[in-house]
């Protein structure tokens, strides 16, 4: 009964007054570009969707500001609807030329619509990209000598959005650059090079960093001479397995970017000669024949390592080794024990050899 009463009063009210009717409310709203966007070109159309109840003092504006200024530049100010006129509207309200007004950096764009039935805005942050990416390439460093796999290290940033960065190498004499896969393996890496099927010689590397837009870069070479070749080695004298009692070696070391070399007995940490240039069959320091040294079946080593630097910073090395049979000079008949039978043995050879 009480809701049939209330339906009554209101069907009395709206033949006497009429019938409430809702007010459309006016809007003024970004569609285009979206919040926190990166503009890339050198126009940017403020996408817009409108509504407004009245013409009646009809004011559309539109400004900017970059961050860090107070104050709000004015763009643009219609003082009628966009074409067609017809309240809703949704498409571009307005573009705006960047040609000569804007530098890098965060902008803020507002667009306001004003009746005689109230003010509505909208607010929108933008990054404008201008400038390329900072690009600082650290590794290799230029002029350097590498080997194996090679790793490209640095830093790379922008203002906004992501950089990228291609690679790649030109071979000696020249010719189309080769693009290297890009790829981080590492914090600060931006991807390696596997010199090991190349050939000798000195290469030109480029680093392009592109921002995300694609349109500013920054552009780094550097040349590096490529060495996957180790050192030559070779024991002159004295002969294989031979049987000694004082070896005195000679021995040859060589290579284009020679870095140590070193000569020892056995693997013994004491280094008896190194040296760091090229020779060729030097003489070095002799081995054997003092008290207490070791007899019977050695051998010496020679040792040799290039400046060349994989990823790792291992270089090219080698290795050449010499057996030897080394003799103590009163072990006579090479037993391995000095006894008197090396004196008995020692004149018999004597006396076969004087009579």
């Amino acid at each position: 009964m009480r809701r049939f009463f209330f339906s009554v009063i209101a069907s009395l009210l709206a033949v006497c007054f009429g019938a409430p009717t809702l007010q459309a409310q006016q809007v003024c709203s970004f569609t285009q570009p979206v919040d926190e966007n990166i503009v890339c070109g050198t126009l940017l159309a403020f996408n817009m969707s409108l509504a407004w109840t009245t013409t009646t003092g009809y004011s559309e504006k539109y400004e900017y500001r970059r961050q860090g200024d107070p104050a709000w530049t004015s763009l643009a100010n219609f003082t009628a609807p966009p074409p067609p006129g017809t309240s809703p509207f949704n498409g571009t309200a307005y573009t705006w030329s960047l040609l000569g007004t804007v530098t890098e950096g965060r902008y803020f764009i507002r667009a306001t619509l004003s009746t005689a039935n109230g003010t509505v805005s909208d607010t929108r942050t933008v990054w404008m990209k201008r400038s390329p990416p900072a690009l600082l390439w650290t590794v290799p460093a230029n002029s350097a000598v590498v080997r194996g796999i090679v790793a490209f290290r640095g830093t790379l940033s922008d203002g906004a959005g992501t950089p990228t960065v291609s690679l790649a190498y030109q071979a000696p004499g020249g010719g189309s650059f080769v693009a290297i896969a890009p790829g981080a393996s590492q914090p600060g890496e931006f991807g390696r090079w596997n010199t090991a099927s190349l050939p000798d010689g000195t290469y030109t590397l480029r680093l392009i960093a592109s921002d995300t837009c694609g349109t500013n870069t920054t552009t780094v070479t550097r040349t590096v001479e490529v060495d996957n070749t180790p050192p030559t080695l070779a024991y002159t004298a004295p002969s294989r397995s031979s049987t000694q009692i004082v070896a005195i070696p000679r021995g040859s070391a060589s290579d284009a970017h020679m870095a140590l070399w070193t000569h020892q007995l056995n693997n013994s940490p004491f280094i008896a000669s190194a040296g760091t240039t090229n020779v060729t069959n030097v003489s070095m320091i002799s081995i054997g024949g003092v008290p207490g040294f070791p007899t019977a079946n050695q051998f010496m080593v020679l040792r040799g390592y290039d400046t060349a630097q994989d990823m790792n910073g291992q270089p090219n090395t080698a290795e050449e080794i010499l057996p030897l049979d080394l003799r103590c000079a009163g072990d006579h008949n090479r037993d391995g024990f000095i006894t008197v039978q090396d004196i008995f043995d020692f004149l018999a050879d004597w006396f076969a050899a004087c009579h």
